[in-house]
């Protein structure tokens, strides 16, 4: 991943801890964030007595490509577990982010594809 290229071409944000980044089943931006530094939480039921974790994710993997490509409310809620920098890939940079960024672009499509 091309880190320069990338933060050209897109917006910077930050996440405090604790704070939830997309929360399952409601309405999200049609975006998707790659995560720069920190780590966040993915949770089904998130702040149910079923709430579960599935997985942690940093530096390098990405969350809501569901919200970009395919206009879904997110499956699941993303909270950061301690300071979050992302940068956020949306429809106006998605293509110059897939021309700048192939090996970013075949993990982002194999993901999508695979949980389907």
């Amino acid at each position: 991943m091309n880190l320069n290229s990338l933060l050209k071409l897109s917006t910077v944000k930050r996440y405090n801890k604790d704070v939830p980044i997309l929360e399952q089943g409601l309405l999200a931006p049609e975006e998707m964030l790659v995560l720069l530094q920190g780590q966040v939480g993915v949770f089904k039921e998130y702040g149910t007595p079923g709430q579960q974790q599935l997985e942690t994710l940093g530096p390098g993997d990405f969350v809501g490509e569901h919200c970009l490509f395919l206009g879904h409310e997110p499956l699941q809620t993303v909270v950061a577990l301690g300071p979050v920098i992302a940068v956020a890939i949306t429809l106006e940079n998605v293509s110059e982010v897939f021309a700048t960024q192939p090996e970013l672009s075949i993990n982002i499509v194999r993901r999508t594809l695979q949980s389907l």
